[in-house]
């Protein structure tokens, strides 16, 4: 993974963790957080990449929670684009828990995802998005229509 980082803003997704989403304690089950990391690494790498080039996730590592986050909470998950290879982009992210009523905030879990760039189910080398060109000002590209959707590799 060698190839400079294209310039973005973090990304942050946001929502409310609602009683549907925790188990009997209400504290929320680890699957939404995988999949709300899932689409904050996806909505990242997409940006990072040339428009109508597909990312898929295809790993993750260290995922580890430090504590939990409860029904009525806000979760923040940030994600940042970590390495770029030939085909992979590798985003960092992490998760913090806001309880709006108490004004606290305190983290939760971080984890690694990789994304790769694929056509038909097979890794293509990554074609990152050219710096300044189609951005909104801040190094973060516009979204465009394009054929990448957050799916898995098939």
């Amino acid at each position: 993974m060698t190839d400079p980082l294209p310039a973005a803003e973090p990304y942050v997704l946001s929502i409310l963790v609602m009683p549907a989403q925790a188990n009997t304690l209400g504290v929320m089950h680890g699957g939404h957080m995988m999949s709300w990391m899932d689409m904050a690494a996806w909505v990242v790498a997409t940006r990072a990449v040339e428009a109508g080039q597909t990312v898929y996730f295809k790993a993750v590592d260290n995922c580890v929670w430090s504590g939990p986050i409860h029904a009525g909470e806000v979760c923040h998950v940030t994600a940042r684009l970590a390495e770029v290879g030939t085909s992979s982009l590798r985003v960092e992210l992490s998760a913090r828990a806001e309880d709006p009523a108490l004004k606290q905030t305190r983290d939760v879990c971080r984890a690694v995802f990789t994304m790769v760039t694929a056509e038909d189910g097979v890794a293509v080398p990554a074609r990152l998005h050219e710096r300044g060109r189609g951005s909104s000002g801040n190094g973060v590209p516009l979204a465009t229509p394009s054929r990448a959707s957050p799916r898995s590799v098939p």
